[in-house]
């Protein structure tokens, strides 16, 4: 019986090599689908950044009723997301390009063409302008940091340091003592 066992595993054992093989070559076609598929895509994009404004469109997402949109109207709904979504701790210009299908670096060029700022400096502006609400309203600065979506509160102390020369508890006690004398 054993023995029986041990032919009919021989076989598989030889197919082996030619089961590799073909996983090997149905990966292979992926790829390369998957890769005229993102060359044609980058390209569109590269077409749509160098249009006159008035000429670019964007596609839309699927379910979309529209097949073009506005790039400037994308980079507003854009901006829309990021000014409800700072609390993320995900929000990042990657997140965002792959959410939307682009490219790091031709989503933040499409931004700031139509927004005037990187994407990143509006990530963090937007963050940093709700870090001070909420210093004002009393939170701390590691709780500030967390509900502006940042894991540490180094950061947010190196956005107060780059735009507002400051410690977030410097500005803090700051803005506490001109609240007092006013």
């Amino acid at each position: 019986m054993m023995g029986g066992m041990d032919e009919m595993e021989e076989p598989q054992k030889n197919n082996l090599p030619l089961i590799i093989g073909g996983i090997i070559v149905v990966l292979a076609a992926a790829a390369a689908a998957a890769f005229v598929i993102i060359k044609k895509k980058k390209a569109k994009v590269l077409e749509l950044l160098y249009q006159e404004p008035e000429e670019a469109t964007l596609p839309k997402q699927a379910g979309e009723e529209d097949d073009h949109i506005e790039p400037e109207e994308k980079m507003r709904e854009v901006a829309a997301y990021i000014d409800s979504h700072y609390a993320d701790k995900n929000l990042t210009v990657g997140f965002l390009a792959d959410m939307l299908g682009f490219g790091l670096s031709n989503l933040s060029q499409m931004f700031k063409r139509y927004r005037n700022c990187g994407l990143l400096d509006y990530i963090n502006q937007v963050r940093l302008e709700q870090a001070k609400l909420l210093l004002l309203e009393g939170k701390t600065v590691k709780e500030a940091a967390d509900l502006v979506g940042f894991y540490t509160t180094r950061p947010l102390t190196n956005l107060f340091n780059q735009f507002e020369g400051t410690t977030p508890m410097k500005w803090k006690n700051q803005k506490q003592q001109e609240t007092k004398t006013q």
